[in-house]
């Protein structure tokens, strides 16, 4: 099980973060104007959407948390993070398409993740 404190921190960073406080900025639009088609949601299906982003969100933290403490592969994320493999696995894709994550080679034919560095950075 994850402590504690980590999932905090973690919770922390996806409250700072542009996702969740786009969706809460646009709460009273989507629920009264609707989206671009003009569909509207009510308010307990934005709350169910917010809740699934929210939980993605705070998955992939904790996902890029342990990669920033060295490279892992995908059971130790697994083993260290407390998610399961299946959306660690989606959650890795995700993280490699936004350029957060990247494949850094393989330890015993198993595949190496790790945070993208900064340019100059390594």
């Amino acid at each position: 099980m994850v402590e504690a404190r980590k999932r905090l921190e973690a919770a922390e960073r996806v409250v700072r973060g542009d996702r969740v406080r786009w969706l809460i900025g646009k709460r009273k639009e989507l629920v009264e104007t609707g989206n671009v088609f003009g569909k509207t949601l009510t308010d307990t299906r934005f709350d169910h959407l917010m809740q699934d982003i929210a939980r993605a969100e705070l998955e992939r933290e904790l996902i890029v948390m342990e990669l920033e403490r060295g490279e892992r592969t995908m059971d130790e994320l697994v083993e260290a993070t407390g998610v399961e493999r299946g959306a660690v696995f989606k959650h890795i894709l995700m993280l490699m398409k936004s350029r957060r994550v990247e494949m850094r080679g393989e330890r015993g034919g198993v595949e190496l993740f790790g945070v993208v560095q900064a340019p100059g950075v390594r």
